[in-house]
Parts: C-alpha cells; structure tokens; sequence
C-alpha cells in the first residue's frame, strides 16, 4: 500500500530521483513519515475512498527548498470501477503564494494606517460603489465596512444631499483629478454637519481609473468659532461707530484697517473703499505724521 506506481520527469527533478529509485517504492520512504501521516495519508485515503481531494500545502524538496504546492488527489478505477490506486497531480504556486502573503501584509498596513487616522477616509471603485471605509468613518457616520460595501450613498443616506455626493463623483471620475469642496453630511446623530471633502481618483495596473479615495474634514468648531468672530466683531463695529470721534485704524506698513462711520462722514470715502488703502492717499493731510505714527506701532 502507498507505493509509486508511475511518475513524470518533474516529479523526478523535485525530489532528484532515478525512476527506479521511486517506482515500487513507498511513499513515506521518499518524504518521510512524519509528513507522510500529517499532510498526506489522511487525504490520499479519503481519495482511496472515492473523494477527490483539494489541497494545498508546504513540502520540503532536496533541492527546491520550501515549496507551496496545489494538490489534486483524483480515485483510479480499473476497468470494472474499481478503485485500485490515486493520480496526483502538484502544481509549484510557491511565487503565487508569497505574492498573496506580501499583498496581505501590503493591505494590512495600509487597513492599520487608514484606522489610526483620525479623519474619516472612504474609497468606492469605478462605478461609485463603496469598497470599505476606516474606523473614524465609521463612528461619525454610524456604519460598518461591511454595511456599506457594494452600495452608492444614495441606498445609505437617501436624499438630495446624496444626489449631491453622487454627482460630485461622477464629476470626478469623468474628469480625474484632486477634487476639494465645501458641503454638509448627516451623521449618525442626525446632525448636520459642516465638511470639507478631498478626493483624488486611483488607477489599475493598466492606468485606467479604478476608483475613488476620499476624505472630510469636520470643521464644526471651526465655522462656531468664526460666527462668533464675526458676531463680536460687529457689535465691536456698532459700539465704534457709535461714538462721535473719527477713529481710524492702520497697519505697520500705513494701509487702513479700520474707518468709522465718523471718518466717512467727515471725509465722504466710505469705509469699503478706505479698507487697505495707504492713509497718506486718503487723507494728505496726515502724510507729515505717518512716520510718527508708523514709528508708534514698530
């Protein structure tokens, strides 16, 4: 039982063989029989028993080395269907594997990177279907990877702001390039939310756009932050153009910052055209003190 019946030349090279030196004998004799009883006999009698067996495993060979093989165990039948033996078949994928293992390690890193960063990112193919988002994606937006892979943004967040994204995409993918604008998203709160997106496109091995790359950023507390610059800077504009003096602001190089509505009534420029204007034009009659006044704020 377990002897060799027939080989080919290849099998012969791998294991540096004389035919004679393999035929009639056994199989563990030739790999041993530790690899024998562990990777081979539990398979080649499933295959005596009239399953053929898929697999694939690590073999050590002479001169090889480490090899990755994809194994075929097929039943032999005899004329009267009997099973009297097994046909192998090993193909080498070893440069296949390794391939595989490196692009796992490669996407890995890469799932590793996205999730520590703190901006969500998002990438869908050529069709503007989502492949798969990192983890601050999915805690602002209330979704998982899984969720929304194979979908448009229209069957996950229904709406015209979707229709919007959609056709955001459609624009990019049409015309490649890095696409950066301003909009709104709705988180998993509900909450609108005011972004900014930056999308670039990515490419196959053969050039041809394959998909988009995206992210935005939440710039919530920073829209508050300028309404409520704005809100203290016009009630500090209403208070000064409240008070009967003229009140006039420069920088260190001369050019207006502030004109009140004083200054614009005693002198007829209103403030939008005063408003970064060297003051000496403005008003020639200060052009002898602007040294002193420049002096002042040096």
């Amino acid at each position: 039982a377990y002897t060799y019946q027939a080989v080919n030349d290849s099998y012969l090279n791998y294991h540096c063989k004389k035919r004679e030196e393999i035929v009639g004998f056994s199989i563990p004799g030739l790999i041993g029989s530790q690899t024998f009883e562990t990777a081979v006999r539990p398979r080649f009698d499933r295959a005596l028993a009239g399953e053929p067996v898929f697999f694939q495993e690590w073999f050590e060979y002479p001169e090889a080395g480490r090899r990755y093989m994809d194994i075929a165990y097929t039943p032999f039948r005899d004329g009267k269907d009997r099973i009297t033996g097994v046909v192998v078949r090993a193909s080498d994928i070893t440069n296949m594997r390794l391939a595989l293992e490196r692009l796992t390690r490669r996407r890995n890193f890469i799932e590793a990177l996205l999730n520590a960063v703190p901006t969500p990112v998002f990438y869908k193919d050529a069709q503007g279907l989502y492949q798969g988002c990192n983890q601050a994606f999915a805690d602002l937006m209330g979704v998982t990877p899984e969720q929304i892979q194979g979908k448009t943004v229209m069957e996950i967040w229904p709406g015209d702001q979707a229709r919007s994204y959609h056709k955001e995409d459609l624009a990019l993918l049409s015309n490649p390039g890095h696409q950066v604008y301003e909009f709104e998203i709705r988180d998993r709160n509900n909450d609108i939310r005011p972004v900014i997106f930056a999308k670039d496109v990515f490419y196959d091995e053969k050039g041809a756009v394959s998909g988009i790359i995206g992210a935005f950023l939440d710039v919530s507390k920073l829209k508050a932050s300028e309404k409520e610059r704005q809100t203290l800077q016009n009630y500090l504009s209403s208070i000064i153009n409240s008070m009967p003096s003229q009140l006039i602001g420069v920088d260190q190089e001369g050019r207006v910052t502030f004109w009140n509505r004083q200054v614009e009534e005693q002198t007829g420029v209103t403030r939008d055209r005063a408003i970064g204007v060297f003051l000496a034009e403005l008003v020639p009659g200060m052009a002898a003190d602007m040294e002193k006044i420049l002096d002042s704020l040096r």
